[in-house]
């Protein structure tokens, strides 16, 4: 089924007056773009299994640290104040990498069910 056909059978299947037929023309446009400057074909495969075993060494740091980071504030003991707003502000920091990460992940098998 080439991608005009898919287009037209997923146009079927939705209600009238639905956005996400222009949102997923979007989509595929956006796909032809990125594909083309990548240098891959319309139906070449993409390997990702880097990505996915780079995202899951990365989110087994984050919870390595983020355990790390609970045992010093449960055992954090006077006038390390400074210290812990240090490590605290990592945290944070690898907490919202680690969700940047998640969302990557999400975009990715989401692109490759399309």
């Amino acid at each position: 089924m080439c991608g005009s056909e898919s287009q037209v059978l997923t146009r079927a299947r939705l209600p009238a007056g639905s956005p996400l037929p222009t949102q997923v023309e979007d989509l595929h446009d956006e796909n032809s773009v990125l594909r083309k400057r990548a240098g891959l074909g319309a139906t070449d495969a993409v390997d990702l299994q880097g990505v996915r075993m780079q995202k899951q060494a990365s989110i087994a740091q984050l919870r390595s640290l983020n355990a790390l980071l609970e045992r010093q504030v449960r055992d954090g003991g006077k006038g390390k104040q400074g210290m812990h707003a240090g490590i605290l502000d990592e945290w944070v920091h690898r907490r919202q990498c680690a969700c940047v990460l998640e969302h990557a992940h999400q975009s990715i098998l989401a692109w490759q069910e399309a």
